[in-house]
């Protein structure tokens, strides 16, 4: 996972805070919500907007819009300053809101 998400590849850092910033905008507009759900790097997306929401809240006081999150195969979330992974190993960044993590997935037809 680290290998995948090395400091400046695909520069990824514009692209990912435009998409919390446009996320936040819909949920400005048309929340609150009840929860929200990732998949891969859905997940990454999610967790990110949460950890987004978080910071929002303790530098402005603007509560946050979500409830619960489900994350399926999920990747790990960024820091919303940083941009880097928020990997417990080397972070104590904790989302604060009741979430679900299923980490494999199996089909049945």
């Amino acid at each position: 996972m680290r290998e995948l998400f090395k400091e400046g590849v695909a520069s990824s850092v514009l692209s990912t805070k435009r998409a919390i910033e446009f996320l936040l905008d819909i949920m400005e507009k048309e929340g609150p919500f009840e929860g929200i759900i990732g998949y891969s790097e859905g997940a990454t997306v999610a967790g990110t907007l949460l950890l987004a929401e978080q910071e929002l809240f303790e530098t402005t006081g603007r509560e946050p819009m979500i409830k619960c999150a489900v994350f399926f195969a999920g990747w790990p979330p960024l820091d919303p300053k940083t941009f880097s992974m928020v990997l417990s190993d080397e972070s104590d960044t904790m989302i604060n809101i009741h979430t679900c993590h299923i980490s494999k997935l199996i089909w049945i037809l």
